[in-house]
């Protein structure tokens, strides 16, 4: 995730970074999302977004994120 903190991302991000270690935090908007059909379309909304860290190592993480999903 330290690859992401000099990236400066628009207001269409699904989330928000701020402090060390990394406080992320979801903006809720729900976007709305076409299949690989072409014709299908889902709405999507980031609920959580966190790091797991690997409680043995302490340096190995995953970023996570929650999703909920609806077709239309």
């Amino acid at each position: 995730m330290a690859s992401f903190v000099p990236y400066l991302f628009d207001r269409k991000q699904f989330f928000s970074m701020k402090g060390m270690p990394p406080n992320y935090t979801p903006n809720y908007r729900v976007y709305i999302i076409r299949h690989g059909n072409g014709t299908d379309y889902s709405k999507v909304q980031i609920s959580d977004v966190y790091l797991e860290y690997d409680s043995r190592t302490m340096s190995n993480s995953v970023f996570v994120l929650q999703i909920r999903h609806e077709s239309l």
